[in-house]
């Protein structure tokens, strides 16, 4: 029936008002776009202004754009809500509150800026792992080690007292407070640069 404002489908009786039909589609007025399409042994697909942008699947539901949430509101993953991945508001959050690690799978792994304009980290599969400052890289892992680049510096201290580094041309330890002890349980050695001289011993 209609009320003079709204059309109605009113069944309060008991059991379920059941629509049987292998194909079952919702259309605007004008039947000019399509609404909501349920197909028998089928998928289930919702719409936007005629843009289709949710189906379920044989193996769950596929999501053909964005999924927007409000300020904490959760996507809550596993059977106790382990893995949940949220904005509060200010910062954003992926947080593993369940059994076991988190772990990222990747054959190369990249974090950078929020405008995807400078790397932070990034870290390939049989390969280096690179620190970056300012988007300049600091530190790489090497298969022999740890290298760190020119005119960049390790420091030590709170006060970043002691240095050490190569800034091209000449190797640097400076110590600017108290003394630069050196201790060994052996000979302290100081050779030439290929090793095949003593300087001191």
């Amino acid at each position: 029936f209609h009320d003079g404002s709204n059309s109605y489908i009113d069944d309060t009786g008991t059991g379920s008002l059941v629509v049987r039909s292998s194909d079952f589609l919702i259309r605007s007025p004008a039947s000019a776009e399509v609404m909501a399409d349920f197909h028998a042994d089928g998928a289930v697909e919702l719409y936007y202004d005629n843009s289709r942008k949710l189906r379920t699947t044989s193996t769950g539901i596929a999501v053909e754009d964005h999924i927007d949430m409000d300020d904490n509101h959760k996507l809550r993953l596993g059977s106790s809500s382990d893995l949940q991945i949220y904005h509060d508001g200010s910062a954003s959050y992926i947080q593993d509150s369940g059994t076991g690690a988190l772990i990222v799978d990747a054959s190369e792994l990249r974090v950078n800026n929020a405008a995807d304009t400078e790397n932070l980290l990034q870290a390939f599969e049989n390969g280096s792992v690179i620190l970056y400052y300012d988007n300049s890289e600091k530190i790489r892992t090497t298969s022999s080690g740890l290298r760190i680049n020119d005119s960049t510096y390790l420091y030590f201290g709170t006060g970043e007292d002691m240095w050490m580094g190569h800034n091209g041309s000449n190797s640097y330890i400076s110590n600017g407070t108290g003394n630069l002890n050196i201790r060994t349980g052996g000979t302290l050695w100081v050779d030439n640069a290929g090793g095949s001289e003593t300087n001191i011993k």
